[in-house]
């Protein structure tokens, strides 16, 4: 049955030119002497990336603070920026960094002025979502908008619909909940007697903003982090606390041994999640054969008996099989859920779809929050009803 006042996606999702392939043709088509802003692994993905498309930079900019004289950065010169602001000539600035919020500044800085400033959403995210992948999954995204609880959450799942297939992030950006944590630990109504699963530890920073939320008060903590890395920087966090366990592991849908991209950051990620499409972020750092084994396991078979209240997930688009792995603890404890969707265009129907074919109606509420003013950080929120 339909949620009440829920449209027919079709008719609110836009057909849109992806705004990369759009600003590319600009550049190709413009004369003006081109920069890149940043010096960066980011910078130096931009130029890759102009160079696909046969744009040359003259060279990358930096703030003065940055400036080094005679560097080279892929046999291009690095010039201070306010070297480029005092030329004669017309400007194409291409920002060569991640940070949405610092690109809108040099956006409005230069606005009206010779420099004209281009701003590639989301470099590193090479998988986008296209129109045709939409309608080719239409009645799954559909099923899965109908889901959902409030105007809020249908309101956020269209804008990052439209944002990824449009690549401007203008519109999911408004969303943004400007949260004081990492996840909205008010809607899931978390308590001090939480048994609280991190899927996804990193170096503990959720953990973190749980015992600030709760002064310290929980049941028990189980966190499930692979990366050698972060592992370790957690171990040591939580060292002098009680009843919280740190478990070297990825979880999946399999007890078994996968491939997994080890780097010690937030996009430690398994070899065959797809997560990137053919081109991936690891062509880009030349280590797409760096990888180690790692263990993984079903939830279900590992942390039995735990009595779980709450699951968090942000497993690098990894999110479904870890579902299917804990599919016995969803079914008999209705925890709260926290699932990342935003890492591949599936994730925003398959893991609502999933949770509710096994638990079943009158079980969860369900609801989408965002927390960036980019694509990541959209979060499906499972709230159970009793």
């Amino acid at each position: 049955m339909r949620a009440q006042n829920a449209d027919r996606l079709v008719d609110v999702i836009k057909y849109q030119l992806n705004q990369r392939l759009v600003l590319l043709q600009k550049l190709i088509s413009s004369e003006n002497k081109k920069y890149i802003y940043g010096a960066g692994m980011c910078a130096q993905n931009t130029c890759a990336l102009l160079r696909e498309y046969t744009i040359e930079a003259e060279g990358f900019c930096v703030d003065r603070e940055y400036y080094k004289e005679n560097t080279h950065i892929m046999d291009r010169g690095v010039y201070c920026i306010s070297d480029i602001e005092n030329d004669t000539d017309d400007i194409d600035l291409i920002i060569g960094f991640e940070n949405r919020a610092r690109a809108m500044e040099v956006i409005k800085r230069y606005s009206g002025t010779k420099v004209k400033v281009y701003f590639f959403e989301d470099l590193f995210c090479f998988r986008s979502m296209d129109y045709k992948f939409f309608i080719e999954n239409i009645a799954s995204f559909q099923k899965a908008y109908e889901l959902l609880e409030d105007e809020l959450s249908r309101e956020i799942f269209v804008a990052h619909i439209n944002s990824r297939i449009s690549n401007d992030y203008t519109e999911i950006s408004r969303y943004d909940s400007k949260l004081d944590y990492g996840y909205d630990f008010s809607l899931l109504k978390i308590g001090e007697q939480e048994v609280f699963v991190d899927c996804g530890a990193f170096d503990g920073d959720t953990i973190e903003e749980l015992l600030r939320y709760t002064n310290g008060k929980y049941k028990k903590i189980i966190a499930f982090e692979p990366d050698e890395k972060n592992y370790d920087i957690l171990k040591n966090k939580i060292a002098d606390h009680e009843n919280i366990s740190v478990i070297k592991s990825g979880v999946s849908d399999i007890d078994d041994v996968k491939k997994f991209y080890n780097d010690g950051s937030l996009y430690s990620n398994f070899v065959d999640t797809g997560l990137w499409g053919e081109k991936t972020r690891r062509d880009v750092y030349n280590d797409v054969d760096d990888y180690i084994s790692v263990p993984v396991c079903k939830m279900d078979d590992r942390i039995k008996g735990e009595g779980v209240t709450v699951i968090k997930m942000d497993i690098e688009g990894s999110e479904l099989s870890a579902l299917r792995g804990a599919e016995k603890i969803i079914t008999e404890y209705h925890p709260k859920l926290a699932i990342c969707i935003y890492h591949k265009g599936e994730d925003l129907f398959s893991c609502i779809n999933y949770i509710d074919s096994i638990v079943g109606d009158g079980v969860y509420r369900y609801y989408v929050r965002h927390h960036s003013d980019n694509i990541t950080e959209t979060v499906l929120y499972a709230v159970p009803i009793n």
